[in-house]
């Protein structure tokens, strides 16, 4: 059973720590099994597309993301939360909640 690691250093880490009895690894843990333990994480990657589509119509800038599958997550939350969402954010952007206070001398 192989640990799960980011990194080939990581992994090398953990089987160190495995073999040395340090750590004992009882079943392999899958990005899957992150649902269980950080739900709220899953929710926030499937408000991802909408959010940043509510950033877009209240002019703002939106990060350019590339294989996140954030748009098929999306759709695993309906049209109804999607609009929720798009429209919280794009409220927020105009009552400039959204961005970095502008800082003030000290």
């Amino acid at each position: 059973m192989s640990p799960p690691s980011r990194s080939p250093a990581g992994l090398e880490l953990l089987e160190a720590a495995a073999r040395d009895g340090a750590l004992v690894i009882e079943r392999d843990v899958t990005p899957r099994d992150m649902d269980d333990y950080q739900p709220h994480q899953v929710a926030k990657k499937r408000a991802v597309w909408a959010r940043h589509l509510g950033l877009r119509t209240a002019g703002k800038l939106a990060p350019e993301v590339r294989r996140l599958r954030i748009a098929e997550l999306a759709k695993e939350n309906g049209v109804g939360e999607n609009l929720r969402q798009a429209r919280g954010t794009r409220r927020r952007a105009r009552d400039g909640k959204t961005g970095e206070p502008t800082p003030r001398p000290a």
